[in-house]
């Protein structure tokens, strides 16, 4: 709490570590809270076609309403790649 962190950290800490912290302080910056950004997520992964995808969190961790499948993950890696590729 109170710590200040640059988002470069945060996005490496996210890729490389996976980490969960990061993930919900992104969340936070960018839509106000964690289940507003996890909305965003639903209205992207749909606009992508992703139709097999649900988010309800910015970590990934197991929730009964969060759920995705191999092809929707496909469709989200080509899209980071062509959308930020100096991520990947």
């Amino acid at each position: 709490v109170g710590t200040q962190v640059s988002v470069r950290d945060l996005l490496r800490g996210i890729v490389v570590q996976s980490g969960n912290d990061a993930c919900v302080a992104m969340a936070e910056h960018v839509a106000g809270s964690e289940s507003a950004f996890a909305s965003m997520m639903n209205a992207h992964t749909a606009s992508l076609g992703m139709s097999g995808s649900h988010w309800v969190n910015a970590h990934g961790l197991h929730d009964p309403d969060h759920y995705t499948t191999p092809r929707d993950m496909a469709i989200l890696s080509r899209a980071l790649i062509a959308e930020t590729p100096e991520m990947y």
